[in-house]
């Protein structure tokens, strides 16, 4: 669990990045999960672009993707998601 102040901290950071993954209409596929596997592998804090959907999808959708990936949700602004999950050693 992150505390505010690192939950903060890691907004401000990602303020200034551009999205990495993308989601299409096909949804999260196994290619999908493994980009963003690998993604946060090199880079721990990550925006991924979702496909147009409603609020209560977008949330299952980020809840699904920090769950299978033990990552962090930061933040959801529009269709943009940002995670984090701390590099392995």
């Amino acid at each position: 669990m992150l505390s505010p102040a690192q939950r903060k901290k890691y907004k401000q950071q990602a303020h200034h990045l551009k999205p990495v993954i993308m989601i299409g209409q096909a949804g999260l596929t196994d290619q999908v999960h493994q980009a963003i596997d690998e993604a946060l592998d090199v880079h721990e804090l990550l925006k991924i672009k979702m496909p147009a959907m409603d609020s209560a999808h977008k949330k299952l959708c980020a809840e699904s993707i920090c769950a299978h990936h033990q990552a962090e949700h930061i933040q959801t602004i529009g269709r943009t998601l940002t995670v984090y999950r701390k590099k392995p050693c």
